[in-house]
């Protein structure tokens, strides 16, 4: 069963198809594939179209994708643990995961990704970035 979980942690449903379940192993990988997508787009989305959306980059870049990713690797954690055979195991396993990575959102350090200027000069690649400081 542990080769299952981590291989299901590396490509989601891959421990599921080992088993040979392969109907759970698609649609495992493509609802994980499909909320990191999610999550991407959102933030994205709301990077560029949310006026008010500046203010939360003070929060560091990190945190911000971490949040917006949040709901994907929840996701990701119950494909990687439903190849357990107990209910109580995959609760504890989920449980776990979701305090760690809380504490890891809540205890990022301020990292500077360069999300916030790859989204400015998607949104305006041939104007002046940051007020006019920087120029295309």
């Amino acid at each position: 069963m542990l080769i299952s979980v981590v291989l299901n942690a590396v490509v989601p449903g891959a421990g599921h198809a080992v088993l040979r379940r392969w109907v759970a192993a698609l649609v495992w990988f493509v609802v994980t594939l499909g909320t990191y997508l999610a999550g991407m787009a959102a933030l994205v989305y709301l990077a560029v179209n949310v006026a008010g959306f500046d203010r939360f980059w003070r929060f560091g870049e990190l945190r911000v994708l971490a949040f917006f990713l949040l709901p994907a690797v929840v996701v990701h954690t119950e494909c990687c643990v439903s190849v357990l055979p107990s209910a109580r195991e995959r609760r504890l396993a989920v449980a776990c995961a979701a305090a760690a990575m809380l504490l890891l959102l809540l205890a990022a350090p301020q990292i500077d990704l360069g999300l916030r200027r790859q989204l400015q000069r998607a949104t305006n690649p041939y104007g002046c970035i940051d007020g006019g400081a920087e120029s295309a």
